[in-house]
């Protein structure tokens, strides 16, 4: 049997320090929280993330959404085209066109924001408050800017 480099210990600790397996888990988490939540609206928390950008930019191409949600063009293409057929937005000829909601996609906008918010609100409340919240985002913005900027 080989001899450990690496002892039981040293994994653990590894493990409970692991910025990828400590983000990953938070992500897992949050997302079938918000997953939950939103189901009523029939909608993920993925696609009302594509549903609020596309609101919210309103030239927000696909190539713009990759960048924003730090995906390939070919996974956004994949969640937008899901999308579609749900008749949740219109899909341009070429991803340098913006995108656009549908009817059904502003409804659906505004019907899982309403469910997002109890989620969101039970995050919040969590980590201790609006502020402790506030000082976790521009934490983990700044994480954001650093591993983006180390490709």
């Amino acid at each position: 049997m080989p001899q450990d480099v690496i002892t039981p210990q040293m994994a653990r600790e590894a493990e409970a320090t692991c910025v990828f397996t400590n983000l990953s888990t938070l992500a897992e988490a949050a997302t079938a929280l918000f997953d939950r939540t939103m189901r009523p609206a029939g909608i993920t928390v993925e696609q009302l993330g594509y549903l609020v950008c596309i609101h919210g930019l309103p030239d927000v191409t696909v190539e713009d959404l990759a960048a924003r949600k730090a995906k390939d063009v070919t996974s956004v293409r994949a969640v937008l085209a899901r999308m579609y057929f749900r008749g949740l937005l219109r899909l341009p000829d070429r991803d340098d066109q913006p995108l656009a909601l549908t009817r059904d996609g502003c409804a659906k906008l505004d019907e899982g924001g309403a469910l997002w918010s109890r989620a969101q609100a039970q995050i919040v409340e969590a980590v201790g408050g609006p502020e402790t919240w506030d000082t976790m985002v521009r934490g983990l913005g700044d994480l954001f800017a650093a591993i983006r900027s180390s490709r």
